[in-house]
């Protein structure tokens, strides 16, 4: 009979393991032009640009805070495998300029 409890316990706690995996919550990252890409992109010790911030999140996914500013994207493409928002001071302070391109795999 002690059989079955062990492999019930098992399963419960692979169950209990995928749902904390699950709720984990996604990194936030924040760029501003003062910033450095040496930093660890927090609120207080912000990324410089806004490359190194998509390619923070390009496999796991997260949120980006852009702080008003021009940035230049000249040249950058990356490829994001997990969810992704991205949020500026608005379209007249967050600039982000020339061509680039960013792919979403699916299930986004």
């Amino acid at each position: 009979m002690s059989r079955p409890t062990v492999v019930i316990a098992s399963q419960a706690t692979i169950c209990l393991l995928v749902i904390c995996a699950w709720a984990a919550p996604q990194p936030a990252y924040h760029v501003a032009p003062p910033g450095d890409d040496a930093s660890p992109g927090t609120r207080e010790k912000p990324f410089q640009t806004v490359q190194k911030a998509l390619l923070s999140v390009a496999e796991r996914g997260g949120s980006i805070s852009i702080a008003p500013g021009v940035f230049d994207l000249e040249g950058f493409s990356t490829t994001l495998q997990g969810p992704v928002t991205i949020e500026g001071a608005g379209a007249e302070r967050t600039v982000l300029k020339n061509p680039w391109t960013i792919a979403f795999t699916s299930g986004l």
